[in-house]
C-alpha cells in the first residue's frame, strides 16, 4: 500500500455550557482546511509540489483503472522522488512559514488518503 503523509495540523477546542439540567463539556478536534487547488499566494516550490501531487493522483487513478502494470511501476518510482521532494519543500516551508507548512502538510495528507482510497476501491 502506498501512503503519502505528513501530519496535518489539528486544533482542539473545548466548549463548556451550563444550563438548568447541568454542565455539558464538548471537545471537538478540527483539521485545518485542506487546499484542493493550488493557492497562488504560496511559494513557487510549494505550488509546484502541490501541482505534482495533483497530477500524480490523476495518473495513479488512470493506471489503476486500466490495470497498467508498466505505468504502476513508473508511478512507484515517481512516488519515491515526489515524496523526497515533498519532504524537502515541507521542511523549507516550515522554516519560512508555519501556516504554509500546515497547508502543505494537510494537502499531502489528503493526497495520500485519495491514493489509499483508489487502491482500496480496486481491491474490492
Amino acid at each position: 500500500m502506498i501512503a503519502l503523509s505528513l501530519g496535518a495540523c489539528k486544533k482542539k477546542e473545548t466548549v463548556t455550557t451550563t444550563s438548568d439540567e447541568g454542565t455539558v463539556t464538548t471537545t471537538t478536534t478540527t483539521t485545518n482546511s485542506t487546499p484542493t487547488a493550488v493557492d497562488k499566494n504560496l511559494d513557487s516550490d510549494v505550488q509546484d509540489i502541490m501541482n505534482a501531487y495533483n497530477q500524480y493522483v490523476v495518473d495513479y487513478e488512470k493506471a489503476v483503472k486500466e490495470k497498467n502494470s508498466a505505468a504502476m511501476t513508473e508511478l512507484n518510482t515517481r512516488l519515491v522522488k515526489l515524496q523526497a521532494k515533498g519532504q524537502e519543500v515541507f521542511n523549507n516551508a516550515k522554516v519560512e512559514s508555519a501556516e504554509t507548512a500546515d497547508k502543505l502538510g494537510a494537502f499531502m495528507k489528503e493526497k495520500g488518503e485519495q491514493i489509499q482510497k483508489i487502491s482500496a476501491e480496486t481491491m474490492h
